[in-house]
């Protein structure tokens, strides 16, 4: 399959997948459906409705019979075929169809085998065929149901236990198929209280060899039935305890449905079980209620609970609804109790004349404790329903209490995207941070997610590599601090309740993103301050090194060869070693105060920012045009960082541009100074990829100033630059 989808084009081999999956899965739940009704209608003529043990009401066994199975039946399929279809629980949504079509089939052939060979024998075509399979389906129904249980929540197997006990159902089922071909008793029904005979056993020819397997294969297919059932159920309460609050809303439901089909499971197999057995009508008693319990279970109890669990119809609408009942109602038996022990159990000690004023002191009691009851319900119903967690709006309330406590940036935005996620029960949450002109990935939950660590902003909009999950992004005023990220398994939208929560902890995360922001930004300043000093260091060294440092040396040789000259009276000799020498030291002098110029240049101190920049514009190798418009001298710091904005931008158009013309711009608007540098290049200037513009931002930076570069490709680059000047 992966073969294939590697070779076939991408548009026309997934749509027909999906198509094909979804009239397969409708079509195997309505088959379903249908032979789960028809098997109902024979139950009209079933002489054994009419024949119940000793136990429930008939017209409750009649429900269990007629009305369970249509609709346990009917809801597997139809959230089998959804779930297959909508890819939300992949091989869960299979195993739910198989179980369907498995209990469908078994119910029709039970019915038909009873109508075929007890109700009007030898009036059906192949009634003792059905009785054998009738026998077959039901243990592949069991399979299937102890598969869905185990694929839960998520369509996979969780851990090794679950993969033993689907190995154990697997064996269970083969056993007990291969150990009902050496059965030569008459056959029994599958579904409805064993112990209803067919006239019917298993074909004589396969006695032989079935019971030579029967001899080893008896005991194990007993007994793996009888513990499958509670085995899985188990298996689905332990994995209660390590799953995510997400994860716990899915199977809880399920789990408890689970374990209630598990008991009635247990207790119909007690008259089987000859330790186990009591006797009499009480055992006969015991079972047809343990039938009856294991039916409604399975068939309407655990449906029910998988519509809420397998395909997420809003589970937290339910914790709602019972977290309000459980308030509601402690407030009423607290009212009542009151009530009841003034106006009741005083009243009945001093009479009956303090009739109404008991009931005053009531009404006193009950409004003056109603507030402290209500508070102390809430949280106990807030236990009851959220367990350990807090309810999403504690907390909010908390938030910034404990965000407070956390001593590290990096503890703080952890913290940040663990309340979330557990407040919201995210599968995800993600708290993405505003550095520079990227947006970076601050903090995760769970912590070990493997996503892009930064991603390129434009401007103040989030950038598309967000997308998935529900993004609200984090803003002071209009100001981009960061966003929040928070997905739901399999894509689940939040609910409006959730939303605002997290519009509101958006809100308090402001504030904090953008300190977390500048300590970053600090924090990375300093590194490329240092850096950026170290790489001027070395390059002054290089600078002096080939530049001066090798004049002077040539200088100090010329030197020495002018007194040999001298000493050997060659004057002409010494002539030109004298004149070697002066040239090497003024090209040297010459070289170091340009060395110093780039220092600090003394032009900027003498003449101020504009005559610095007319002589910048003077040395350039590209033409250059200049409008600059700055009355007066500026403050020093002032001038001298426009003046290396300018030279920073001249060189890197006279380095890497490849451009045939430039513009220099310098104006004051209000007590700001605006420069602006252009050229006609070849564009694709990234501060991110070199240091100089790096370092420059920085220094703009530590003034207060800012720096913005437009740089398309092949559109030349345009830089512009922005000083407070008081």
């Amino acid at each position: 399959m992966i073969g294939s989808q590697a070779v076939r084009p991408r548009g026309l081999a997934q749509p027909w997948t999906r198509l094909g999956r979804a009239h397969l899965a409708w079509a195997a739940a309505g088959s379903a459906t249908v032979i789960v009704v028809a098997s109902r209608l024979l139950l009209f003529r079933d002489p054994y409705v009419q024949l119940r043990h000793p136990g429930p009401p008939v017209w409750l066994s009649v429900t269990g019979d007629a009305v369970a199975p249509v609709f346990g039946v009917a809801t597997i399929a139809v959230i089998g075929a959804v779930a297959t279809t909508r890819n939300q629980a992949g091989r869960l949504g299979w195993a739910l169809l198989g179980t369907a079509l498995a209990a469908a089939l078994t119910l029709f052939a039970e019915e038909y085998a009873i109508l075929g060979l007890v109700a009007a024998p030898a009036s059906l075509p192949m009634a003792e065929a059905s009785a054998w399979v009738q026998r077959w389906t039901f243990n592949l129904l069991l399979l299937g149901f102890v598969t869905g249980m185990l694929l839960l929540p998520a369509g996979r197997l969780e851990g090794w236990t679950s993969r033993a006990i689907l190995w154990l159902a697997i064996g269970a089922t083969l056993f007990s198929i291969a150990d009902s071909f050496g059965d030569p008793r008459l056959l029994q029904t599958s579904v409805r209280d064993e112990g209803y005979p067919l006239p019917v056993t298993m074909p004589p020819a396969f006695w032989g060899a079935g019971s030579e397997l029967a001899v080893w294969l008896g005991q194990p297919a007993y007994w793996g039935q009888v513990l499958l059932i509670p085995l899985a159920s188990l298996s689905l309460l332990l994995r209660l305890r390590g799953a995510t609050a997400d994860q716990r809303q899915q199977i809880k439901w399920v789990a408890y449905a689970g374990a209630l089909a598990a008991v009635g499971w247990i207790v119909s197999y007690l008259d089987e079980a000859p330790p186990l057995s009591i006797g009499g009508g009480l055992t006969e008693a015991i079972d047809s209620w343990g039938d009856l319990l294991w039916t409604f279970g399975a068939a309407v109890v655990i449906p029910v609970a998988a519509i809420f669990a397998v395909l997420r119809y809003r589970l937290y609408g339910i914790d709602t609804v019972v977290n309000r009942t459980v308030l509601v109602a402690g407030l009423a038996v607290f009212i009542t109790g009151v009530y009841v022990t003034v106006v009741v159990g005083v009243g009945s000690a001093v009479g009956r004349g303090f009739g109404p004023l008991l009931s005053l002191v009531a009404a006193a009691i009950a409004a003056v404790g109603f507030a402290p009851v209500r508070s102390r319900l809430q949280v106990l119903a807030n236990r009851l329903v959220y367990g350990p967690q807090a309810t999403p709006y504690e907390v909010l309330a908390t938030f910034a209490e404990r965000l407070g406590a956390a001593y590290s940036e990096e503890g703080v935005l952890s913290l940040m995207a663990r309340l979330i996620g557990e407040g919201l029960a995210a599968d995800v949450a993600e708290v993405w941070l505003r550095v520079g002109s990227v947006l970076r990935l601050a903090a995760a939950w769970p912590p070990d997610r493997s996503v892009p660590a930064t991603l390129a902003l434009s401007g103040e909009r989030l950038p598309g590599g967000l997308a998935g999950g529900h993004v609200l992004a984090v803003r002071d005023r209009d100001e981009l601090l960061g966003a929040l990220r928070v997905s739901k398994r399999n894509g689940d939208r939040l609910p409006p309740h959730e939303s605002r929560l997290l519009e509101d902890l958006a809100r308090q995360a402001a504030l904090i993103l953008r300190t977390v922001r500048l300590i970053e930004e600090l924090r990375t300043s300093r590194e490329r301050i240092v850096g950026a000093q170290d790489e001027e260091r070395r390059r002054l060294e290089r600078d002096l090194h080939d530049g001066a440092q090798q004049r002077f040396s040539t200088a100090v040789v010329a030197l020495s060869m002018l007194r040999a000259e001298l000493d050997r009276g060659r004057v002409d000799s010494a002539r030109v070693s004298l004149a070697d020498a002066a040239q090497h030291l003024t090209q040297g002098l010459a070289e170091l105060r340009s060395f110093a110029r780039g220092i600090h240049p003394a032009i900027v101190t003498d003449a101020g920012l504009a005559a610095a920049i007319e002589s910048l514009v003077e040395v350039c190798s590209v033409p250059v045009s200049v409008t600059v418009d700055i009355p007066g001298r500026l403050p020093a710091s002032v001038e001298t960082t426009g003046y290396f904005t300018v030279s920073e931008a001249l060189a890197n158009i006279a380095k890497h541009a490849q451009a045939t013309g430039a513009s220099v711009g310098a104006r004051i608007d209000s007590s700001r100074l605006l420069i602006e540098v252009s050229d006609n290049g070849v564009g694709g200037a990234d501060p991110a990829r070199g240091t100089g513009l790096r370092g420059l931002e920085d220094r703009l930076g530590a003034l207060g100033g800012k720096l913005a570069i437009e740089s398309p490709p092949l559109g030349g680059t345009r830089l512009m630059a922005e000083l407070p000047c008081e």
